[in-house]
């Protein structure tokens, strides 16, 4: 998993913990089954193979584990968490 450690001009779920009003009207629409707290908590999936060099590098037991599937399967899932970070502090930190 990853996040951005720097601020960016777009609402993410860190502003839940910094907004109070905003994080009321969250719950507000949650209620009805809308808004922000109803998503899955990632912003951004994406999925690749990865590079002849990186795959080599692999313990041989993982590379056979991976000859298993099909050759156009992708290897690594990123999962991006939809707030900032700020270098791993709490959301809190600003």
């Amino acid at each position: 998993m990853l996040g951005s450690v720097y601020g960016v001009d777009v609402a993410t779920s860190s502003r839940l913990t910094n907004d109070v009003a905003w994080a009321v009207e969250s719950l507000v629409n949650y209620a009805s089954g809308t808004g922000p707290l109803t998503a899955d908590g990632f912003g951004v999936t994406g999925w690749e193979k990865l590079p002849d060099a990186v795959r080599a590098n692999l313990a041989s037991a993982t590379q056979t584990a991976l000859e298993a599937f099909p050759s156009d399967w992708s290897e690594v899932e990123y999962l991006a968490l939809d707030g900032v970070l700020g270098c791993w502090h709490n959301a809190l930190v600003k």
